[in-house]
């Protein structure tokens, strides 16, 4: 698992995180592993909540949009998808109201799966 951050203010939290599986899933497992992890961001966080779980497609790329709230009030907003062995998740932690969704947008537009050729990705 790999995990970058970047802070923003004091209530933006901008991640990528990266989960390497130990070899690729077919289309049909892809829907299973998706929900499973979504499902496990939600059990991480005491007393969240999934307010949004909607299947989407990136660039021929199976995924979810989703949004978590926890019980302070704290929103995990963002995507995750599946290339190859990799589940990618892309998200924003916002306190309500602390986001921009220009910036939200931006941060999750801006957002593609790299291959790398060493780790057979």
């Amino acid at each position: 698992q790999e995990s970058h951050v970047a802070i923003y203010g004091k209530e933006n939290v901008f991640r990528v995180v990266t989960f390497v599986y130990p070899q690729p899933f077919s289309a049909e497992e892809a829907s299973t592993v998706l929900d499973s992890a979504l499902q496990g961001m939600v059990a991480a966080v005491p007393g969240s909540v999934l307010l949004e779980n909607t299947p989407a497609i990136f660039d021929d790329l199976l995924g979810k949009i989703f949004t978590i709230q926890d019980k302070n009030g704290y929103y995990y907003q963002g995507q995750m998808l599946l290339k190859g062995r990799v589940l990618y998740q892309a998200f924003v932690t916002y306190d309500a109201g602390a986001v921009s969704e220009e910036a939200l947008n931006y941060f999750l537009d801006s957002f593609t799966p790299i291959v790398d050729a060493k780790a057979g990705l």
